[in-house]
């Protein structure tokens, strides 16, 4: 296992609503985003971070941005994806909410 920090930084876009990520998992995961299984890893505000941990094959992480229900929203979402390769590493990735309301502030990772 290795750890995989999270940070969402500060942004005016959606300065109050939250972020889900959600980590690929074929087996315990009970959503599915681009027909991939995977599971809620956390939620983070404007300005917070998140630390867990993780397998040490490849993976991918989901941010996903919405109205207050997020990927159950039934006025849809939008997502970004990040791919985590395998390593024993730890693992930090971040990134901020982008001002486009079309796209319900969708959440971009940096790159």
């Amino acid at each position: 296992m290795r750890k995989l920090t999270i940070k969402r930084k500060s942004a005016l876009a959606s300065i109050f609503d939250k972020t889900w990520f959600y980590i690929e998992d074929e087996q315990h995961g009970n959503k599915s985003i681009e027909c991939v299984r995977c599971r809620l890893f956390c939620e983070l505000k404007n300005g917070k971070s998140f630390t867990g941990e993780i397998e040490e094959g490849r993976l991918r992480l989901f941010a996903v941005s919405g109205d207050f229900k997020g990927i159950d929203s039934e006025h849809g979402y939008a997502w970004d994806v990040c791919v985590i390769e395998a390593g024993t590493e730890d693992v930090t990735v971040s990134g901020k909410r982008k001002m486009n309301p079309a796209q319900a502030n969708c959440f971009e990772f940096d790159k």
